[in-house]
């Protein structure tokens, strides 16, 4: 993770390592968001992309200043505007369906919830035996419990997206403040 006094946030993962010792094999996922402006909108091609994303990193620390640098020209960049809900109750067909994960409470950057939602939701399934009442309230009690601490992470990631954009209030975020943490 970098930021940058500028608003630019950077996130180089590793997400393919076939050998280990041979380091040119590895590919990487790289993430580059600032928040919206009207000029953002100009962005129709993977090559004027690719020249804005370079562009805002360029006066990075490596190794995010060559990560991004060193990305072929051609490469496709997806733009992919952050969204969030607050999750709300549901008609869960009493109890014959739910919702876990960002279908429950879909939120901007931080720890996704979808693992936890579901150890819980397999712990609600175990603590109860076929009989269609005690599969309800099972699912009724793993229901509430995901939208209210959904809701409250909702909120977190969405001042915390917000605050790691503005240089001025990012040591005050709650990535810096709390750190990453798992969950489940």
């Amino acid at each position: 993770m970098a930021f940058h006094p500028d608003g630019v946030f950077a996130w180089i993962s590793a997400i393919d390592v076939p050998n280990v010792k041979a380091p040119e094999t590895w590919k990487f996922q790289l993430m580059t968001s600032w928040r919206k402006s009207d000029d953002d909108e100009k962005i129709e091609t993977a090559d004027v992309g690719l020249a804005d994303v370079k562009m805002r990193t360029k006066d990075f620390a490596d190794p995010f200043r060559s990560a991004n640098a060193w990305i072929p020209k051609g490469t496709p960049v997806y733009t992919n505007r952050v969204t969030y809900w607050q999750p709300v109750p549901w008609d869960n067909l009493g109890g014959m369906m739910s919702l876990a994960g960002d279908a429950a409470h879909l939120m901007t950057f931080r720890l996704t919830h979808a693992i936890a939602d579901v150890a819980k939701y397999v712990a609600a399934l175990r603590t109860m035996k076929l009989d269609q009442e005690k599969l309800k309230d099972a699912i009724c009690d793993y229901e509430n419990e995901i939208i209210a601490r959904g809701g409250e992470e909702v909120g977190l990631s969405t001042m915390n997206t917000e605050m790691v954009h503005q240089w001025d209030k990012l040591m005050q975020s709650p990535l810096f403040q709390k750190g990453a943490k798992r969950i489940a």
